[in-house]
Parts: structure tokens; sequence; C-alpha cells
């Protein structure tokens, strides 16, 4: 792209600019949990960035995985003041493993927001089992099995050879 400045007094300057468009920063982050096959939704609001109303589409990025959903997908944005539509996203485990990311836009004809949404499992805790089984011996029973006699078997083996 070429960048003139003229001056009218007679200066003229030309400079070459190479401009390079991104992505935007998301303007959000959505933190949602929810355990396999289970549904879990967070809901917000959002108003039009202009003091007009403005039709809108909602959707996630074709790179989002197919666990995130959102409601309402099209519709209308009250004015910049007004309540603001309300959006809820689902999200919907289908198998164990790392968290999931998905990118949630919502476009206007001058407006886009977009959000940076994210799925996790809740924090596994192993269970704590306590003993079922007493270990300890009752008092009646350990004198019982303490107070019978040893058998001197070397007597008895000496007594059975003399015979």
């Amino acid at each position: 792209v070429a960048f003139v400045v003229q001056k009218h007094s007679g200066g003229r300057w030309r400079y070459e600019l190479m401009l390079e468009a991104t992505e935007p920063e998301p303007d959000d982050l959505i933190e949602i949990e929810a355990s396999i096959n289970k549904t879990a939704k967070v809901s917000f609001k959002l108003a039009n960035g202009f003091d007009v109303d403005a039709p809108y589409t909602a959707y996630f990025s074709p790179e989002s995985p197919s666990v995130f959903s959102v409601v309402p997908a099209t519709g209308v944005l009250g004015r910049a003041r007004g309540e603001g539509e309300l959006f809820t996203i689902s999200y919907t485990p289908l198998e164990y493993g790392k968290a999931v990311r998905g990118t949630l836009i919502v476009l206007t004809d001058e407006m886009q927001w977009s959000y940076d949404v994210r799925g996790t499992h809740p924090k596994y805790t192993a269970p704590r089992g306590e003993a079922q089984v007493e270990t300890v011996l009752d008092a009646t029973v350990s004198s019982r099995l303490g107070g019978s006699p040893t058998k001197n078997f070397l007597r008895s083996n000496m007594r059975s050879s003399s015979r």
C-alpha cells in the first residue's frame, strides 16, 4: 500500500506500507466444567456497541469441537444502553482427555465479538476408604487364647519311646 503525504506548499512524500491483518484477540474467556455425557450451560448478555438494533449470527468457528453449542444462533442485538441479548453456551463432553477449546463468534454488520471457550472435566478426587475389619482382639478372646498350657513334646516323645 502506498501512503502519500502532500503539503499545500509543494512538498510530497511517498511511503510504502505493508499491512498485515490477523485474527483479533478474544473479547473474553469463558470456562465450562462438565462430567462425561452431562451438559453444562453458561449464559451471558450482550448488547450492540452502537445505539441501534442490529441483526446478528452467533456460531462456533469451524475449528471448534462439536461438544460446544450456542443458542440463539440468530436474532437482533438490542441498543448499546439496552438490556442485551441472552446467549447460552452448552458443553457436553463425550470422552475423557485434555481440556477442549473453541471460539464463539457473534457477528453483526458492523461489529464482531469473539470468545475463547474452554471446556474442562471436574477434578477427580480418589475415594478415601476406611477399614471395615477390626484388627484388635477382644480382651476375653485374648485371655482364653493365652491361657492354654503348652505341650512339652520332648517329654512326650521320651515317655512314648521308653514304653
